[in-house]
């Protein structure tokens, strides 16, 4: 991951900032595609694959019937918020988090336990997505998912657009374009397909984004 990144994850301010605008990057129109998506497999176990302040993982459990939740993350500032924040308060609900960097270390969960895996803005951020995404594929369990939310190529001026409009100024969002845009809809299809899940789904949700959703057969 770029040192950039992890300096925006290790800064307070920018962990509240990140949690302040969680419904404005993850709205009704995400959920909305997501719930759909996910409608062939059966959720209980959920875990978010650079989880950040946990928030996603607090809507799994209201909006997708999780009663487990497991949250990883490189950022030991988000995953307090997470823990002693987003998550507090859940109820009737395990809630594991684990402090981990996917580019130094290697995916520790049981093989074929998590019944719905998911990395929102995340996979631009590791070096090496095959192996990432493959790591992910050998915890999910056989006819579980996993669906990766991300920044897609092919717009360079709508996204300094849309995010200008948002919380990045445009020369940052010019800066930031090929790193946060570094895959296509193609790419991401790609990289769950050449790992091992089947079918694969994808919805582009505005004109910089997308969710790519692949089931892991038996």
């Amino acid at each position: 991951m770029s040192d950039l990144a992890k300096a925006d994850w290790s800064d307070s301010e920018r962990v509240r900032s990140i949690a302040t605008s969680y419904q404005q990057r993850y709205g009704e129109g995400f959920w909305e595609e997501l719930t759909k998506l996910v409608t062939p497999i059966e959720i209980n176990t959920v875990c978010d694959f650079g989880c950040g302040p946990g928030l996603f993982l607090q809507d799994a459990v209201q909006k997708l019937g999780a009663t487990k939740v497991i949250g990883m993350d490189a950022s030991t500032e988000m995953l307090a918020y997470a823990k002693n924040i987003a998550l507090a308060d859940l109820t009737n609900v395990q809630v594991d988090i684990i402090e981990i960097d996917f580019d130094i270390k290697r995916i520790s969960l049981p093989s074929d336990s998590i019944s719905f895996g998911f990395s929102g803005y995340m996979m631009h951020e590791v070096k090496k997505p095959l192996d990432f995404a493959s790591q992910v594929y050998g915890t999910i369990k056989t006819a579980g998912g996993y669906a990766v939310f991300d920044f897609i190529s092919g717009d360079r001026e709508e996204f300094i657009r849309i995010m200008s409009d948002g919380h990045m100024s445009a020369e940052k969002a010019r800066k930031r374009y090929p790193h946060m845009c570094k895959h296509s809809i193609n790419d991401l299809e790609d990289i769950l397909d050449a790992v091992g899940f089947s079918p694969i789904t994808s919805i582009k949700l505005d004109p910089i984004r997308a969710i790519v959703f692949g089931i892991k057969k038996g």
